[in-house]
């Protein structure tokens, strides 16, 4: 997920959402990616990226530099790309497939997570 397939994600499916169009009929979402002039083979990408999106929840909030978006800060534009002074960002972007995933507290008492609080206190 690269700062570049993430903004045409996002503008893929923000116009998506705009003009009605279901992003997950194959066909429908050809068409939409063709008409915003992706080439075929961004278009198979792009159509993987929606995948990952639905299969494993790697939104359009994914810009693919490491950060999320943040609905709620006031950036002029999506912030893709390395992070810049005035930018606001949401959480960090994490993305893990495990095939035996362990619980917090197993990965914690085992050394290998550890837990930092959000609060100043």
């Amino acid at each position: 997920m690269t700062p570049q397939f993430s903004e045409a994600y996002e503008r893929i499916h923000e116009t998506a959402q705009k003009k009605g169009v279901d992003l997950n009929d194959k066909d429908e979402f050809n068409r939409l990616a063709k008409s915003l002039d992706f080439d075929a083979d961004q278009r198979r990408i792009l159509q993987v990226r929606h995948q990952m999106n639905k299969k494993l929840g790697a939104n359009e909030q994914f810009l693919g530099n490491g950060m999320t978006k943040d609905n709620n800060a006031d950036n002029p534009i999506t912030p893709f790309g390395p992070a810049q002074e005035g930018q606001q960002f949401g959480p960090v972007e994490t993305f893990t497939l495990d095939k035996n995933p362990q619980t917090l507290g197993k990965l914690e008492k085992a050394g290998i997570v550890t837990r930092i609080p959000l609060n100043n206190a």
